[in-house]
């Protein structure tokens, strides 16, 4: 029997509410493979959510992103992350001059 390596990630995702967790509710040992991972997974769906708006799906860059980010109300993991309202943003310009077209 072989054992799979499963990445801190991958274990934190697992964790219902992993997204509302605080950095020291995180073990010491894995806080930087943990962050780390978790500014490759945003950079990913940055990706993602641009190559989307230049492909000119702006409803599922919308949905995507209004994901990421939450409402003010019920905020989500990329709240704080400025790049993700920026792409947005981006989004909806985009979508506004698609219609004027």
């Amino acid at each position: 029997m072989t054992l799979a390596l499963v990445s801190p990630l991958a274990l934190t995702l697992r964790t219902p509410g992993w997204e509302t967790k605080k950095t020291e509710e995180i073990p010491a040992e894995l806080r930087g493979k943990v962050s780390a991972q978790i500014r490759e997974y945003s950079i990913a769906q940055l990706t993602i959510s641009k190559a989307l708006r230049e492909a000119k799906k702006f409803d599922e860059a919308e949905k995507m992103l209004t994901g990421i980010i939450g409402t003010n109300d019920k905020q989500s993991w990329g709240y704080g992350r400025l790049y993700f309202r920026r792409e947005l943003a981006m989004t909806y310009e985009g979508k506004g001059a698609s219609i004027a077209d």
